[in-house]
């Protein structure tokens, strides 16, 4: 397969769209330079510039002999469905973008609430019909389990809220984390969480500079790619990105100051502990806890819910066509 041929540009664009096609994602060139993937362990890899990959992509390299175009898209051989998929889940999932910015205004009623993040299939504009919307939350610390009571009740009052068999087009509220735990730990960093939360997108910030912040501190991300992230996520293309972002409504955020302020001191520390006890009681009597326990993390600081979580399956499949194609090496995620 004339691996051994091959230039560390090509090594690693072929690395970037094994990885993406285990995640049934054709790539189109910007974004193949964009994703390009490497070892975490490297110590001040050359940087390869979109040229170098455009180069190589669009001459009659060796990747001919594992990657396919079609339609300005790539992919592994064999695989030119993905494209056509793609396509059509791009479709669907800009009509689940626009009823979840409708459904996400109300979040802005919930106190201690201070940034959401869209996450997932529809960060990535791969929804299929009947995926639903996942949210990032970040809350003032100290309040985490309150403003996931409040955001829990209204989402679900008002029939938005992902629960049971009730799925399609429902907001996931499945993970939080505090404004002081910004911080992915360490034991969850992986190339798989590194796409995820490079691929977040900010739809509504109430804390100035929270936004830059979880950047800042989640600086480990830039560790899995060659290039810079997404203009996107960096908040350069500020026009694209105020496009997603949601319309602040005066009076939701009225009321979430009002509730803050009456919770702030001691009646609201002591519904904090409350909460956490309900709510935690509940957690542990829920069974999938225990049989997905690699998927689900609970503290003061960070909640996550993710029982079923591909992280796993995807990463192992990666490993597996890595070592097919004599990669493994480079593969380490």
């Amino acid at each position: 397969m004339q691996i051994k041929s091959m230039s560390n540009v090509e090594h690693s664009i072929l690395r970037t769209i094994v990885y993406y096609d285990c995640l049934n994602f054709p790539l189109t060139s910007f974004e193949v330079y964009e994703y390009l993937t490497k070892n975490p362990e490297e110590k001040g890899p050359k940087k390869i510039d979109y040229g170098q990959v455009c180069s190589a992509l669009f001459s009659n390299s060796a990747l001919k002999n594992f990657i396919e175009e079609k339609n300005g898209f790539y992919f592994l051989n064999g695989r030119s469905y993905l494209v056509e998929q793609r396509i059509e889940r791009e479709k669907i999932s800009s009509k689940k973008w626009k009823k979840l910015r409708h459904a996400a205004v109300l979040l802005q009623a919930v106190p201690f609430l201070r940034l959401i993040f869209v996450s997932g299939s529809l960060a990535q504009n791969s929804c299929h019909s009947e995926s639903d919307l996942d949210l990032l939350i970040v809350a003032k610390s100290g309040r985490i389990w309150t403003a996931r009571f409040f955001a829990t009740i209204l989402t679900h009052v008002l029939g938005l809220r992902r629960h049971g068999e009730k799925i399609k087009d429902r907001v996931c509220l499945n993970h939080y984390i505090t404004d002081k735990s910004l911080q992915i730990p360490q034991a969850g960093r992986s190339l798989y969480t590194a796409q995820i939360y490079n691929q977040l997108v900010l739809l509504f910030e109430k804390e100035p500079n929270l936004f830059s912040r979880f950047r800042e501190e989640n600086g480990w991300i830039k560790n899995y790619f060659q290039a810079v992230s997404s203009a996107k996520r960096n908040g350069d293309d500020l026009a694209e990105m105020n496009l997603k972002r949601i319309k602040e409504i005066r009076v939701l955020l009225f009321l979430a100051r009002a509730a803050e302020f009456v919770l702030k001191g001691y009646l609201g520390g002591r519904l904090e502990m409350f909460l956490r006890r309900v709510q935690g009681s509940k957690i542990r009597k829920n069974p999938m806890t225990h049989q997905s326990s690699a998927g689900i993390f609970v503290s003061d600081d960070r909640l996550r819910f993710h029982p079923e979580s591909p992280e796993s399956a995807v990463l192992d499949k990666y490993k597996e066509t890595m070592i097919k194609f004599g990669l493994s090496e480079l593969g380490r995620v």
